[in-house]
């Protein structure tokens, strides 16, 4: 997946993966390994993000952002997640 994609796609966790909330961002756990990832998003993301049925081109407007680097940068660690199977896009 690219972040072209990603901009557009829906996800939820992968078996196994698991999210916490951090100040700065989210830190994902997974089964396999243990792996631990950090998106560095701060509030941008949310717990709720995951399984929400909302693109992360929609929960960003949702949410009033509308910076391009910002979607971009987002868009580019959520599609580093789903190819090292953390996530799952719909």
């Amino acid at each position: 997946m690219d972040k072209i994609e990603a901009v557009y796609s829906r996800f939820g966790l992968a078996k196994g993966a698991q999210v916490r909330a951090e100040e700065r961002g989210l830190l994902f756990y997974t089964a396999s390994g243990p792996r631990l990832f950090f998106i560095p998003s701060g509030p941008l993301l949310s717990l709720d993000f995951f399984g929400s049925n909302w693109s992360l081109s929609e929960w960003l407007i949702l949410k009033g952002i509308g910076d391009v680097p910002v979607r971009q940068a987002l868009a580019e660690a959520l599609a580093d997640l789903e190819t090292k199977e953390v996530i799952v896009a719909d």
